[in-house]
């Protein structure tokens, strides 16, 4: 193994283990672990620590990703550890100069440590010059790993990112100092996120009191005729902000506690949209269904039950259209709480779906038991099925397994004329997709591609 480069930084272009490379500053890369970690670099920060009189660091946090390795296992989890060192590599070039030096807290770790080296000769690194260069970081950082890590995670990913500042000190041994800059940099990242989940929380009360929620509706297709089924209600948040993104609404919502909140307003939008006293003005007509993403707990909403409920459909929509959407796993967490609150909408005819199958969760037995009227693929089941054999087969056990309890199987996510012929080649009953329509503020009934 080469031995570390201990007085210029260098920047090298050296494989991943999936024959990838990545640009990444500081020594030749360790073939297991990409990176090496500060202590390998402390001559270089010694030097640096001496001669600039200051040493400034920026640290990013990404052990958010760590459950991924509790959820699938450490080969999962040292792919996407992989693809995250490369995003983070990156960096070099665009965000940070090749002098910074790129480092891991830890071998195995994902902490990653940047030493920022001067911008020019003799210059001062403040701490406010660092702490832009953080935001920048962290800007471009966050949706990159978020949307990596998003197949394995299921949520957003949280991304912490933090700056210290340590002056030269003869008295005090450089190694404690660097210490000291990891130390403080941890303690400004723990600060920075908790800041963020504060005003995430207020900006979400905001949108849920004044109702900044639109509500969306895209088609589901019957394979046979082409024609709509249903529509699925989707939510989306202040247009030109992060909120408008569901998975932001949501994941900010459980982080703060405010999921009954959000899932309430919702529902209770998509049921006044399709009822007709929405902006559009007509109501979904009684031939389709109206599928709604549903929390298990909210079921138990006094305000979704009894006269209630009856108000909230009005007099265009009746109970048999109306199909909760539950994902898999919240199914099977609230497996015993989700099954008894379906007995008071089944004895109004209202129908259920079990959705995002396939995404990780295990519960086939469970799914068995509950038999919802629809079984929902999650959109990583079709996406590509054309090119892989293993999702062809897959999807075919679930077609069986619905076909079994009675219930129909929609595909969501078809973006691609492919996927579609596949999927109804295998049976699929219902597909979901942006191939043949895409959300709207109305009801599209005629599919996009035909």
């Amino acid at each position: 193994m080469l031995r570390p480069a201990k007085t210029r930084v260098s920047v090298l272009k050296e494989p991943l283990t999936d024959g990838r490379s990545a640009v990444v500053a500081g020594p030749a890369i360790d073939s297991l672990h990409n990176l090496y970690t500060y202590r390998e670099h402390l001559d270089e920060l010694k030097s640096r620590l001496s001669a600039d009189g200051f040493l400034a660091l920026l640290l990013i946090d990404v052990s958010d990703i760590n459950q991924v390795e509790r959820d699938h296992g450490s080969l999962i989890y040292d792919r996407l550890l992989d693809m995250v060192r490369e995003v983070v590599s990156e960096l070099q070039g665009k965000q940070l100069r090749s002098g910074d030096i790129i480092a891991l807290n830890e071998t195995v770790g994902d902490v990653f440590l940047v030493f920022l080296a001067p911008r020019k000769e003799e210059e001062h690194l403040l701490a406010e010059d660092i702490e832009k260069i953080g935001e920048r970081v962290e800007a471009y950082l966050v949706p990159r790993i978020s949307q990596t890590a998003f197949t394995f995670l299921r949520k957003r990913s949280d991304v912490y990112v933090g700056t210290s500042l340590v002056l030269h000190n003869p008295l005090v041994r450089p190694e404690r100092l660097v210490m000291r800059a990891i130390q403080e940099a941890h303690q400004d990242a723990q600060l920075n996120n908790h800041r963020r989940h504060l005003r995430n929380k207020k900006q979400l009360q905001r949108i849920i009191l004044k109702e900044q929620i639109t509500i969306l509706f895209q088609p589901i297709y019957d394979m046979e005729t082409l024609r709509p089924h249903g529509f699925e209600a989707l939510c989306r948040g202040p247009k030109n902000t992060e909120f408008f993104s569901p998975l932001a609404l949501f994941d900010t919502a459980e982080k703060s506690d405010l999921a009954f909140e959000l899932d309430h307003l919702c529902r209770r939008k998509a049921l006044q949209g399709a009822g007709g006293s929405g902006s559009r003005g007509s109501g979904l007509p009684r031939e389709f269904k109206l599928f709604i993403n549903t929390l298990p707990f909210s079921m138990r909403d006094p305000d979704f039950q009894g006269n209630e409920l009856i108000r909230l459909l009005g007099k265009d929509l009746a109970p048999d259209q109306i199909v909760f959407e539950v994902t898999e796993r919240r199914a099977i967490e609230n497996y015993h709480l989700f099954r008894d609150a379906m007995k008071y909408f089944q004895h109004l005819r209202c129908l259920f779906a079990i959705d995002d199958m396939g995404a990780g969760y295990s519960g086939l037995d469970k799914i068995v038991e509950l038999q919802p009227n629809y079984v929902k693929l999650d959109m990583s089941m079709v996406r590509d099925i054309h090119t892989s054999f293993v999702k062809k087969e897959m999807v075919q056990t679930f077609k069986a397994m619905a076909d079994k309890i009675d219930a129909k199987l929609v595909a969501e996510g078809i973006e691609k004329r492919e996927e579609f012929e596949v999927v109804r080649e295998i049976g699929v009953n219902y597909i979901q997709g942006n191939y043949l329509g895409r959300p709207l503020q109305g009801f599209q009934t005629a599919p996009f591609a035909f």
